[in-house]
């Protein structure tokens, strides 16, 4: 069994000049300028289990992922049918947007030994190459990963508004601007296979000398 905890605490500030009119007098240039200023901040927590138990020739991995962020400010947007643009405004206060997802891999190794008492594909001798033996080392992996769908009322983590120019709803993170990683915004299932094949021979040493294994081939599949 594995536990991992990692917490991080980010802010970033940022200031931005902009000149809104430019006149000359006697003593030179005079700029007026609009400053405009701004925050943002979250302390972001992130646990972690797995484990790996094995029934006979299998390992399985079961883990779960969790997550969970808290704000100090919460974005509406609100949509201007007037001009088709969007404002937003910021709710200050204390949130916490949390997720979470899980899966389950299954794992196994299986091996293939061809020698002078099992022949390759059952007719060729690894002898008659010089080989006393090659071995097909298979690690075959399938993995399944499940995320929810926290987009939803219930959670209260996203804002919809209708857009009227592409008349479509439209959603957005309540804490888009803020950074780090957000709760997932649609229902996310992933099934995934990848193998390893390891090609290895071995060959007789000479004289006194131990026989020698060589590492021929590798090759990964993954989809």
């Amino acid at each position: 069994m594995a536990f991992n905890y990692t917490g991080k605490a980010t802010y970033n500030y940022s200031k931005q000049v902009h000149t809104i009119n430019t006149y000359q007098v006697d003593t030179g240039t005079v700029r007026d300028t609009l400053y405009n200023t701004n925050s943002a901040g979250f302390i972001s927590h992130t646990p972690s289990l797995s484990i790996t138990p094995k029934f006979g020739h299998f390992n399985l991995n079961p883990n779960i992922n969790l997550g969970a962020n808290n704000y100090f400010r919460k974005m509406i947007r609100t949509y201007n049918a007037e001009d088709s643009t969007t404002t937003e405004e910021f709710q200050r206060g204390f949130f916490t947007e949390y997720f979470y997802s899980t899966g389950i891999g299954v794992s196994t190794t299986l091996y293939g030994i061809a020698d002078s008492r099992r022949h390759l594909f059952g007719l060729i001798d690894p002898n008659t190459f010089g080989v006393k033996a090659v071995r097909h080392t298979y690690k075959p992996s399938v993995n399944f990963n499940y995320t929810p769908d926290f987009s939803t009322d219930k959670h209260n983590f996203y804002g919809r508004y209708f857009n009227e120019e592409r008349q479509r709803e439209e959603k957005y993170s309540f804490f888009d601007k803020e950074g780090g990683t957000h709760a997932s915004s649609s229902l996310q299932k992933r099934l995934s296979y990848s193998d390893r094949h390891t090609f290895e021979i071995k060959k007789q040493g000479k004289d006194t000398l131990p026989d020698v294994n060589m590492e021929l081939l590798i090759v990964t599949l993954s989809l």
